[in-house]
């Protein structure tokens, strides 16, 4: 509540009156009702509810919002007395494979859901012969029938097994491509140090700053800049590194929640649970297991 008190005056404004109510919160909370998954060129509607990441009972309602796959703006709508939303989206194409969709207010664009909500895109499917139609009334075969009827099936068994050695070479190229060897031993047991006395927000922020960056800065040469958030590089390691959104997502969604939502009271359980999170990041960019011995 909005109280303003006035002395000076007595008889004119006396003690202290109400005179608005503020809803005041820190971040929000989005609880999706969206489909899982969808085909390019479907329409899909992007539903959900708002409220305070810290007061579940209070809705976030009347406000502007913005939806985002994967990083780009899909549009804005706003939400109803409940803090519910829906917004009518065409998927297009360009985003085959698994997606974040995720919400933050329009005005305020530091303010966005800690909860995002992931769609997995397929490719549309080809049109078959029938869809596209064709004059059955002729049963003349063309000229030369016969000849491309035994023929062109060998080019195409030629050609497949070309594009299917190629698929294979060019994927073994990018394996190991992927593939990053840094001495980090010492980075480790600095890790362990610090989990050890008791430090675990510090050891968790040093597991996202000097292991994981520290990997994509030796693999891609690409560090983090000062004006990019933990969130925004988690849709640059995914958009423009090309790595694996189910493992990144999560791991960094993890990292952001415990330094800035819940800082100073996490437990070990957080830590191991953040280390579990890094394993296939860590085996993806390295070919080796994320151990540490206790």
């Amino acid at each position: 509540y909005l109280n303003l008190t006035y002395i000076g005056k007595p008889n004119l404004i006396n003690g202290t009156q109400k005179i608005i109510s503020i809803n005041l919160f820190r971040n929000i909370t989005c609880e999706w009702n969206t489909v899982g998954s969808a085909t390019e060129g479907n329409q899909i509607t992007i539903r959900g509810q708002i409220f305070s990441r810290n007061n579940s009972n209070l809705n976030i309602n009347f406000t502007e919002i913005r939806l985002r796959l994967s990083g780009a703006s899909i549009g804005t709508t706003t939400t109803d007395v409940n803090g519910t939303f829906a917004l009518i989206y065409t998927i297009p194409g360009g985003f085959l494979g698994s997606n974040i969709i995720e919400v933050e207010l329009f005005n305020y664009p530091n303010i966005y859901s800690n909860d995002s909500h992931i769609i997995n895109i397929a490719g549309a499917p080809i049109p078959s012969a029938d869809d596209i139609g064709g004059d059955d009334d002729d049963d003349t075969p063309p000229p030369f029938f016969n000849f491309f009827l035994v023929f062109i099936p060998i080019i195409i068994g030629i050609v497949a097994g070309f594009i299917i050695y190629g698929y294979f070479y060019l994927k073994k190229q990018r394996e190991e491509s992927r593939i990053v060897k840094l001495p980090l031993e010492l980075r480790i047991r600095n890790l362990i140090i610090l989990k050890d006395t008791g430090r675990l927000e510090e050891s968790l922020s040093y597991l996202f700053q000097s292991i994981y960056m520290e990997l994509i800065d030796g693999k891609y040469g690409r560090r983090k800049k000062v004006n990019e958030t933990i969130r925004d590089f988690a849709i640059i390691s995914v958009r423009d590194l090309k790595l694996n959104p189910t493992s990144i997502y999560p791991f960094i969604q993890k990292v952001e929640e415990i330094i800035y939502a819940r800082p100073f009271i996490i437990n070990d359980k957080d830590f191991y649970d953040t280390v579990e999170l890094f394993s296939p990041i860590y085996f993806e960019l390295t070919g080796y297991n994320f151990v540490l011995n206790f």
